[in-house]
């Protein structure tokens, strides 16, 4: 796993094939694993890169819990084909979950051999025209 803490962007790179050497094999030499262990895995990384985040198991499913608020984190079958990819779709869904904090930013991408999720403080949008206006003078634009 590398790092990368730039002001209000943090950057968690995983190589997938940590995951998979983790992971019991079978009789037919196939890797044992479900969403849960994809999630388990990934929310380590971003804990021993210093993301508070926590994993929630409630009634069968799996969770997320990041600054104050859970989501339902979700896989299809189709990602648990192989250990690699399904590190790599679980990222994403990370993403995608974190995308919806206030506040967030979040992607992939793949740089130097490793999938990066990527976290970043989203900046505070533009105010326009007619909000400035209101807020340096009250009142309502229009009159």
């Amino acid at each position: 796993m590398n790092q990368d803490n730039t002001k209000g962007h943090k950057t968690i790179c995983i190589d997938p094939a940590a995951f998979k050497d983790r992971l019991p094999v079978d009789d037919a030499e196939a890797h044992i694993f479900d969403e849960g262990d994809v999630l388990k895995f990934l929310i380590d990384e971003l804990n021993a890169a210093g993301v508070d985040i926590a994993m929630i198991h409630h009634a069968h499913e799996h969770a997320i819990e990041y600054q104050g608020q859970r989501d339902y984190f979700s896989m299809g079958i189709a990602s648990l084909d192989a250990p690699e990819g399904a590190v790599e779709d679980g990222m994403a869904e990370l993403a995608d979950l974190l995308n919806d904090y206030a506040g967030v930013e979040s992607w992939t991408s793949y740089q130097h051999g490793k999938h990066c999720l990527h976290i970043e403080a989203r900046a505070e949008k533009p105010k326009t025209p007619e909000e400035a206006f209101v807020d340096a003078f009250g009142g309502d634009i229009d009159g």
